[in-house]
């Protein structure tokens, strides 16, 4: 419950109120977003959000962690001290490490206390950045070490004479009046772990095996037990495993039944999960009452420490699972998490099955679940905590299609909240389907083809391939969401090679999975991640190849995609006239109101209408100048209005050349306004200042290369404030630092980020009004910032046949460089 004490006139009692209510009137009274906070709840937090949110577009995740972090720090700002205990840290994701680094980062009144299994073999999901910044305030090195603190503790276990100590604090008795005997078997069988030891102590002190003798007045083991029947009694202590199941084969048949669902339900489980199905895995005669024997066996085995009382959800439930005709008629209404009290002993309960049982369970379970989904929702995409728990069962009693279907499909709707890591880790949970071992990358005796063991490809059946092969093309687009291209890349032709070698491959009969693999493939090769011949042998192979089976498969969308790729292959090959050849063919396969939609949703942009935009810089390198002023006003006027406001991404990548062409062609001004109207303003419409888009580092630097080049080419007036603010930003030394990745796509568009740096050096250092407010060392530095860019980027195009346009572009700004004296 959210406390609003803190807020001063604040009279409100929060814990009379729903979660989602807490939160509004927090944001009512911090002034926070109503929507944004809508969006928190019902995508993050689960909480039932019935009201409709005015905005249309999801934010960034950082946005997001920003938001939730501010309520918090809200909520306790007028706490002296909050401490926030997190047990098992070692299992939390990404995300939380960041909203927990937030809190240490911003907070000034809280403490955070985390354990974890230890860090050698149980890593962290922290980023690398926080963990040593973590670590520079332990060695007390930091700057704001006064404010911030940080201590890594790692516990031990306990010494025999600890464990000693334990014995007597739990027997209320002092040290030396524990026979020693009693205390060595316990360290034992503990081995020095505290919990472990203390489950030992409890669980015998249920038994008459420990009594205090009155021949030595110690507290020791029952001399009254023959040594043989000490044995025997003992025996079942031998091991924490052995205790655990001893304490399980002590409750009758049913209840046994019980704890081995439980234990294929998971570590933790509501008390409604076992209610749904423990008819269909236990066969419970028709009598029993379900929700009566939940109780009875639950309270049962909390009794018995096999399980523990969590969480009270306070959720009605009960007629809910009535409407969905299961039987029982108890007053029970109040939904409780419960939980293996260890670890150990769930796993023990797990291992004692056997395989086929675990498996028949978590078939049955993950039936239930759907049966209840589909009955609670009628669209359950929201209910991600409900779908990955089905998932898990799904890919336990390795139903590989279903699984692999759900997991593509909370894929992709956390692609959409941002969450492209997340969708990562479950894609790569979702090969273990069909190879447990695929991320045993050290594994010497491990044969693989594209990641997946050699085996699995050659036998594997065409429907398991199919959806294989849609896990990679979708982990394939993830890495590349998250600018990793080389990982990407290699993803991409792990699918191509297991599609190559798999026999069953023959029997898929829609091959349209094979074009984004194709897509993905060439993307790669045109940034450079993977190598090919100075022919392009590789390249010209793959693009025949996708050309081919998109023109047997008979889609537009496919064809117009294929056709586009093999342009800017010719284009890379310096083959200008076969690149407008394989315009023409894609001008009658393209029709941008009946196809462009269905190419962004294959391939993430319109890769056909790119094309256009390129097709303007061939143009001219051939000479053509009609043709090429009659594609610009194509890709304005026909183009342009049909693409989706939103899709910033595709706009530049259209856009780019065109405005690279324009600006030679004394347009500068109107390439500006486009530039200005149709990506930086929907950018920021669409997504906010602190977003990110794979271009934006280019942004800035084009609008002030368009501004300077209006003002000289067309006399458009340019203030004195704006040239300030482009001396500042040209002198500033990130000025000129893009990404590999970036330069290698701009480049390719006919003008790489350094190069347009350099210009705006040379228009700078041409402009009288920007030189006035330059001093002499200004000038001087921001001539030779200059050279050295277009140097670079000369030495990048010059040799390269696929650079021809960004070549011509920069040779000219380096010859007039050098000549300013």
């Amino acid at each position: 419950d959210l406390s609003l004490s803190s807020y001063e006139g604040s009279s409100v009692n929060t814990f009379e109120m729903s979660p989602y209510e807490c939160l509004k009137m927090v944001c009512q009274v911090t002034g926070h977003d109503m929507d944004l906070a809508a969006l928190v709840a019902k995508y993050f937090l689960e909480l039932p959000v019935d009201e409709p949110t005015t905005t249309k577009k999801l934010p960034s995740m950082k946005k997001i962690i920003d938001f939730m972090i501010d309520i918090f720090l809200d909520c306790v700002k007028g706490s002296c001290l909050v401490v926030i205990a997190l047990d098992d840290v070692h299992f939390m994701d990404a995300l939380s490490w960041k909203a927990l680094q937030q809190i240490f980062e911003r907070s000034n009144n809280v403490m955070i206390v985390c354990t974890s299994r230890p860090l050698k073999t149980n890593k962290l999901s922290i980023e690398e950045e926080f963990w040593t910044l973590l670590n520079e305030h332990k060695k007390n090195d930091s700057k704001v070490m006064s404010e911030k603190a940080f201590q890594h503790i790692d516990l031990q276990p306990f010494s025999r004479k600890q464990v000693g100590h334990l014995v007597a604090s739990l027997a209320e008795v002092e040290d030396d009046e524990v026979d020693d005997s009693m205390v060595r078997f316990v360290y034992q069988q503990s081995g020095g772990m505290p919990h472990f030891a203390r489950e030992i102590l409890e669980a015998i002190n249920l038994t008459n095996l420990v009594v205090r003798r009155e021949s030595s007045e110690l507290l020791g083991w029952n001399v009254d037990l023959s040594s043989e029947q000490l044995a025997d009694k003992t025996n079942a202590f031998s091991s924490l495993e052995q205790m655990m199941m001893h304490r399980v084969d002590s409750l009758d048949r049913e209840m046994r039944a019980a704890v081995q669902v439980c234990a294929v339900l998971g570590r933790e489980f509501l008390m409604s999960d076992l209610v749904l199905v423990q008819r269909d895995c236990m066969g419970l005669q028709k009598a029993v009452d379900d929700f009566e024997f939940s109780k009875k066996f639950l309270d049962k085995a909390v009794n018995e420490r096999i399980l523990e009382v969590t969480i009270d959800e306070g959720n009605d439930y009960h007629d809910e699972l009535n409407d969905m005709e299961f039987d029982g008629g108890s007053d029970f209404h109040e939904d409780v998490l419960y939980r293996f009290r260890l670890d150990v002993f769930r796993t023990s309960v797990l291992y004692s099955m056997l395989e086929s049982r675990r498996r028949d369970l978590h078939f049955v379970i993950a039936k239930a679940l759907q049966r209840q989904q589909k009955q609670k929702h009628d669209d359950y995409s929201t209910d991600y905590r409900g779908m990955l728990k089905l998932f898990g069962h799904l890919k336990a009693c390795a139903d590989s299609v279903n699984a692999a279907e759900l997991a593509l499909k909370i894929g992709k709707e956390f692609e959409n909240l941002g969450l492209s890591s997340q969708s990562l880790s479950l894609y790569n949970e979702t090969l273990e389907i069909w190879d447990p071992g695929v991320h045993r990358d050290d594994d010497p005796e491990r044969t693989t083809i594209g990641g997946i063991e050699s085996q699995v490809v050659y036998a594997i059946g065409p429907t398991d391939l199919e959806y294989l092969i849609k896990v990679k093309i979708e982990t394939g687009k993830c890495f590349a969401n998250v600018h990793d291209g080389t990982k990407s890349a290699l993803t991409y032709e792990d699918a191509y090679s297991i599609l190559k070698e798999a026999p069953s491959s023959e029997d898929i009969e829609d091959h349209a999975m094979l074009f984004p693999i194709f897509s993905g493939l060439c993307l790669a090769l045109k940034w450079g991640r993977i190598k090919d011949d100075a022919e392009k042998t590789y390249e010209q192979e793959l693009v025949a190849r996708f050309v081919l089976e998109a023109n047997r498969h008979g889609d537009p969308v496919h064809e117009a995609r294929a056709l586009a790729m093999q342009g800017v292959m010719f284009y890379s090959l310096g083959k200008l006239d076969d690149c407008l050849e394989t315009q023409r063919k894609l001008d009658d396969v393209y029709d941008v109101n009946e196809h462009s939609t269905g190419i962004c949703k294959s391939y993430g942009s319109d890769r056909a209408a790119q094309n256009y935009g390129l097709c303007t810089e061939w143009h001219e390198l051939l000479g053509n100048h009609d043709e090429m002023m009659e594609t610009i006003e194509f890709v304005l006027n026909i183009l342009l209005p049909k693409m989706e406001e939103r899709n910033v991404h595709n706009q530049f990548m259209m856009l780019y050349p065109v405005l690279i062409v324009m600006k030679g062609q004394g347009m500068a001004h109107r390439a500006l306004q486009i530039f200005q109207a149709h990506i930086v303003d929907m950018f920021e419409q669409h997504y906010g200042s602190n977003a990110s888009t794979f271009c934006l580092a280019m942004y800035k630097p084009t609008v002030f290369l368009l501004k300077l080049l209006a003002a000289k080419d067309e006399g458009v007036e340019i203030s004195s404030e704006q040239l300030q603010e482009i001396v500042d930003w040209v002198t500033d030394d990130k000025a000129g630092e893009f990404t590999q990745d970036l330069e290698s796509v701009t480049v390719n568009l006919g003008r790489d980020g350094i190069g347009v740096v350099a210009e705006i050096c040379l228009l700078l250092l041409e402009n009288t009004t920007a030189c006035a407010l330059m001093s002499g060392d200004v000038r001087e530095r921001i001539k030779q910032k200059g050279i050295n860019l277009v140097e670079a980027s000369v030495s990048r195009s010059k040799d390269h046949v696929g650079f021809r346009y960004a070549y011509k572009e920069v040779k000219d700004v380096l010859k007039k460089l050098l000549s300013i004296s």
